[in-house]
């Protein structure tokens, strides 16, 4: 559970991320699993995943506001939509990581005398767009504050359930790859 938790917040609702359609792929993922998981516990378990079920489009509005964004800048730049969302992802990695200025660099030679402007306005853009983790974690304030810990409690029958390893599936312009769980 803690793991589909993790996906949801960080890979689904964070705001740099996937398109809507993929976003929406890997949610639907995410319910399946906890409509697998339900039976372990019924009473925590089916709240949740009725009301993210429920609440998918809702949750996912803002992936379709940024899509829209992206796909602007990358008209007003003459950029590829892949490249300025690959610029957007860039947003998630902490400045002060390898990571990020490895791909900052990898990116500003792709986009070449572009890239200034295409982060610039990816930066704006991204300001105002709320964020759908905010609006999760406000909906299921009303769950009890360990839903999901008591689910992934160390050698309970909950964690043996979801340390068999599932992958998850995250999808690019040009390749989809599989992170195992």
């Amino acid at each position: 559970m803690k793991t589909l938790v993790h996906w949801l917040a960080h890979d689904i609702l964070a705001l740099a991320g996937p398109g809507l359609a993929d976003r929406q792929g890997l949610f639907d993922f995410i319910i399946a699993e906890l409509r697998h998981r339900e039976h372990l516990d019924p009473p925590r378990i089916r709240p949740v995943r009725t009301a993210l079920e429920k609440q998918r489009d809702d949750l996912l509005a803002f992936a379709g506001v940024l899509d829209e964004k992206l796909a602007g800048i990358a008209q007003d730049c003459d950029a590829p939509l892949y490249l300025v969302r690959d610029v957007c992802l860039l947003q998630r990695k902490s400045p002060s990581s390898n990571a990020y200025w490895r791909r900052w660099n990898l990116l500003r030679k792709k986009l070449a005398g572009k890239f200034q402007r295409v982060a610039d306005a990816v930066v704006e853009a991204m300001k105002h767009i709320p964020r759908a983790s905010s609006l999760v974690q406000h909906r299921f304030c009303k769950f009890p504050a360990g839903w999901f810990c008591a689910a992934t409690r160390p050698g309970g029958p909950h964690q043996r359930a979801i340390s068999s390893g599932y992958s998850f599936p995250t999808s690019t312009k040009e390749s989809t790859t599989w992170h195992n769980a």
